[in-house]
């Protein structure tokens, strides 16, 4: 029988130099992550299985562990790139020329396509933890167990598991193109999990001992000179090699057997049964682990994960703010800053490009660094400013001296202007701002009538249909129906607003020329006072109304009475528009904006 054991302790240890000086070793631990963190499995049914909450319980795992979980399956993502998850077909997932178009649906994913049970709440932002793992056809490998990974061109890049390059030299091969990638993105963590084994009937002593011998490289060998703590291995083969006496029995917690797990308070990946075929077959001719493995693995990953995410996470007592700017495709462009360890994967080097809701190809870029600052600030995410490239204005968002994500970048979503409205809505390096093609016009209406009484207010519309400092004559009849008209005053225009405003119009004061005062028009409709409020046009009316107060009297008043709008003969169809737009009669026409 061959015995091995392979421990990695992670205790705090006293390093020793040649001047007899000590210094101290970081220690990480297996305990959960303080706050939600998202992760996405990228699987077939071998994981789905192991993520069913009547089969692996996985789901339920990483939930009670306050990992938030989506995940792929058969049919998932661009050019179904979800049905492709052989070995091979990782080249095409991380280095291939459809890459960046299958990662950025990977990264901002967020639902389910297998069934388990998750956390409620999503937590926001992008999945930050990335599990990757091939199915146990991809445990036939040829070749010899001692071959060197291939360099160069690799034949097995985009091939299935049933492909005559389907060796351990290639398959190594693979694995040492993803690492190029994977060192660009150390603000994810890539979990690596290996393929499980075959049932005894499905391969033969050659093959599933190279299968054992390519899983062992992956744990012991493949990282060695790999320089960044964001990938890891889970050796789900190993796992699933060893059981409790029969296939519904596992040895769970047992001093002996095939293990890859964290126990005393430290990794432990031991092979002390000589298998190299699965211990829990479903049947003769069936690979699918039963339950009881599928348990005995979720068992011994969940600690794992939490300490490779400890350790990705630095663990550490310093934490530097990070300045950052976001730029969409077309120009607008956010700023702020986000916190997080020195070993997160933040520089002044950094850069993270992503597809955003235009299809355009937006890029966060790291500005500046300042070291030192509050740990417990980790993750959190501040955003000071947002340009909007079309009007050239610079907006300071709603939540500003707030953090508006916890997770790292991709996580800050917040508003410009005003909470609530959808085209103010932007962050996650995916939704812009939309500052809107509407303005909001302020006005004076001047009565003809010879009273010399007015009112102020402002409208919505498209931003250039009205012009500020002109005039509309001959717009809606007076108060009273006299036969003079009466002359809008557009007195300035403001931009940066959207069409939830359009057709609005609001009256805030009344000049009574009689008195020579201006009145508040904080009043309802039904005159009664509400001091320090304007009054909404109804559009049902599609009249302006309100209520002037002066003294203890409320008078009503509107822009006409309900006599039939009269047009100058002289007046331009570019003022008759307007008022057909805006102040008419014609019900029909203003309510489409209600």
């Amino acid at each position: 029988m061959k015995t091995r054991v392979i421990t990695l302790v992670l205790q705090l240890a006293l390093l020793y130099f040649g001047n007899g000086k000590v210094a101290a070793q970081a220690v990480y631990d297996a305990a959960p992550p303080a706050e939600s963190v998202k992760l996405i499995f990228i699987h077939h049914s071998s994981g789905e299985n192991w993520l069913s909450d009547d089969n692996g319980g996985l789901g339920i795992a990483l939930r009670d562990n306050n990992y938030f979980v989506s995940d792929t399956n058969y049919g998932w993502g661009p050019n179904s790139i979800g049905d492709r998850t052989d070995i091979g077909n990782w080249w095409e997932w991380f280095q291939g020329p459809d890459r960046d178009t299958y990662l950025n649906s990977l990264y901002t994913e967020s639902s389910q396509h297998s069934s388990y049970s998750r956390m409620n709440s999503d937590p926001g932002g992008q999945n930050q933890i990335i599990m990757f793992k091939s199915c146990f056809p991809n445990s036939n490998l040829t070749g010899n167990s001692t071959d060197p990974p291939t360099t160069g061109s690799n034949p097995l890049r985009g091939e299935s598991s049933s492909s005559e390059y389907m060796t351990v030299a290639n398959a190594k091969g693979i694995y040492n193109d993803l690492l190029e990638y994977f060192a660009t993105r150390q603000d994810k963590l890539f979990i690596a999990i290996t393929a499980p084994p075959l049932s005894a009937n499905d391969t033969d002593t050659a093959d599933a001992a190279n299968a054992r011998a390519f899983n062992d490289w992956l744990v012991n060998d493949w990282l060695d000179s790999y320089p960044y703590n964001n990938v890891a291995v889970f050796d789900f083969y190993n796992v699933l090699t060893s059981n409790g006496g029969n296939t519904n029995t596992n040895d769970l917690g047992s001093a002996t057997g095939n293990h890859h797990r964290w126990r005393n308070n430290a990794v432990e990946h031991i092979q002390t049964v000589d298998s190299n075929v699965s211990a829990y077959p479903s049947g003769p001719d069936d690979s699918h682990a039963t339950a009881a493995g599928n348990q005995k693995a979720t068992a011994e990953f969940v600690d794992l994960l939490n300490y490779y995410y400890d350790r990705w996470m630095g663990n550490t007592t310093t934490c530097n703010s990070y300045d950052f700017r976001y730029t969409y495709g077309n120009g607008d462009y956010y700023t702020g800053t986000v916190y997080a360890s020195p070993g997160y994967g933040y520089s002044t080097s950094y850069t993270q490009s992503l597809t955003d809701e235009n299809n355009q190809t937006g890029t966060y870029t790291i500005t500046g660094v300042t070291t030192g600052q509050d740990v417990s600030k980790a993750g959190q995410v501040y955003v000071t400013s947002y340009y909007d490239s079309e009007s050239g204005n610079t907006y300071t968002p709603v939540s500003n001296g707030s953090a508006v994500g916890s997770s790292y970048l991709g996580s800050e979503h917040d508003y410009i202007i005003q909470t609530g409205i959808a085209d103010f809505y932007f962050g996650g390096g995916y939704y812009e701002a939309d500052t809107g093609a509407y303005s909001r016009y302020n006005f004076y209406y001047w009565y003809s009538d010879g009273s010399g009484d007015c009112y102020a207010g402002y409208v919505y519309a498209p931003t250039g249909w009205f012009t500020a400092d002109s005039k509309i004559y001959y717009q809606p009849l007076p108060m009273g129906g006299a036969a003079l008209g009466g002359c809008y005053y557009i007195t300035s225009a403001t931009a940066g607003y959207t069409s939830a405003y359009d057709k609005q119009s609001y009256i805030t004061t009344y000049y009574d020329y009689h008195n020579s005062a201006w009145t508040a028009c904080g009043v309802n409709k039904d005159g009664s006072t509400t001091a320090g409020s304007s009054y909404l046009a109804d559009r049902s009316q599609a009249a302006e109304t309100g209520y002037a107060v002066y003294g203890s009297q409320a008078k009503s008043f509107d822009t006409s009475s309900s006599a039939a709008l009269t047009y100058s003969a002289s007046m331009p169809a570019y003022s008759q528009a307007v008022w057909e737009a805006y102040w008419s009669q014609a019900a029909d026409l203003l309510e489409e904006g209600t």
